[in-house]
């Protein structure tokens, strides 16, 4: 019953990771602040609510659209997002249910490798900002390896 609970933990980890790959993907070559301003329209630039900004739900809350301006928000976000909760599912079952990976994850269990699992999917973050940015502009910013 733990494995299935941490599994929903880290897939919901993993699509707040993905809402943040998003900002990185938007902000980093630009050249803007990771951290502030907070997020916001890119269109009519009115700041977002936090209940706008809740992973996948918020889009399709929205419907896609602005909240203020009613034009279209890329789809682009929420399927980052859900693809970063994707990853970081299928990680935690590679290693913990089905035993891939080395290590003896699931003979040791989360409670002894969760450092090991939690740094590979920062590299994993990583790599998928990078094939973001990377597919957009042809480009791999400095600060992300």
């Amino acid at each position: 019953m733990l494995d299935w609970i941490c599994l929903l933990y880290v897939i919901a980890m993993g699509a707040c990771v993905g809402s943040f790959l998003n900002v990185v993907v938007y902000r980093l070559p630009l050249g803007k602040s990771l951290i502030s301003p907070p997020s916001s329209c890119p269109r009519c630039n009115h700041l977002l609510a936090w209940h706008d900004n809740v992973p996948v739900l918020g889009w399709l809350w929205l419907r896609g659209k602005c909240r203020y301006c009613s034009n279209p928000i890329s789809a682009q976000y929420p399927l980052v997002e859900a693809l970063t909760a994707a990853i970081f599912g299928a990680a935690y079952v590679f290693y913990y249910f089905l035993g891939w990976g080395g290590g003896g994850f699931r003979e040791i269990g989360i409670g002894e490798s969760w450092i090991v699992l939690a740094t590979h999917l920062i590299l994993l973050a990583g790599l998928l900002a990078a094939t973001m940015i990377d597919a957009k502009l042809f480009i791999i910013p400095l600060q992300i390896p």
